[in-house]
């Protein structure tokens, strides 16, 4: 049995339950609750490790009010993974989707990854901690003042350490968009990371431009 907190499933009766009981029998705590009685403060009290919504509208909203308040994972259930509902479901905070027809063995595996990366991160950064799940950044104790896109930019490239992450993976990242070639974003939001990081003691080469490809992290 896994004790970390419950996973509360806010989808429609038949598939809650499917999936309430899949997650029970792979040992983690589920419990199936009716979308209807989504009340936030109870929710909260009740300090959930993760929680699964309808991809409705009802669904997106209650997602942006539990991500203004709540840092554990959030996986919305989409009719279709479609990339309009995938944009939709991000900007409403969702950590990840799946499909109504998908198998409950495929929302286990995203639900088990979820809790991976908030696990500690081994790797090549051992000074540079980051939490996924509470939005933050520190070096050597102290703060990095990210944005959400500086953060999801700098989590890709520690995640790969060593390993080239191209432009297109990191405009997917931050936009949930394909990558025209020409918007400059991302080389952006890398210089002011590496502008903060030096501020904080980090070699600003930390990050590396890889020309034509993309950046890598080998501090």
């Amino acid at each position: 049995m896994h004790n970390a907190g419950p996973i509360f499933v806010l989808t429609s009766n038949s598939t809650g339950q499917a999936h309430a009981a899949a997650l029970l029998a792979e040992g983690y705590e589920a419990r199936a609750v009716d979308p209807s009685r989504f009340h936030l403060p109870a929710i909260l009290d009740a300090r959930p490790r993760a929680v699964v919504l309808e991809g409705d509208p009802d669904g997106l909203e209650q997602c942006r009010a539990l991500r203004a308040h709540y840092p554990g994972g959030i996986v919305l259930q989409l009719p279709t993974r479609a990339p309009a509902h995938e944009v939709e479901a991000i900007d409403a905070g969702a950590d990840d989707v799946i499909e109504a027809t998908d198998p409950e063995v495929l929302l286990v595996a995203k639900v088990r990854r979820l809790f991976r990366r908030s696990e500690p991160q081994p790797g090549p950064a051992p000074r540079l901690e980051l939490d996924r799940n509470e939005r933050r950044a520190r070096y050597e104790g102290h703060e990095l003042d990210l944005t959400d896109h500086e953060l999801d930019i700098l989590a890709a490239l520690v995640d790969r350490g060593g390993e080239v992450v191209t432009r297109q993976e990191l405009y997917l990242t931050v936009r949930g968009t394909e990558y025209d070639g020409l918007e400059r974003g991302i080389d952006v939001h890398v210089s002011r990371i590496r502008a903060k990081l030096k501020a904080a003691g980090v070699d600003g080469r930390a990050i590396k431009a890889i020309r034509g490809a993309g950046y890598a992290w080998v501090g």
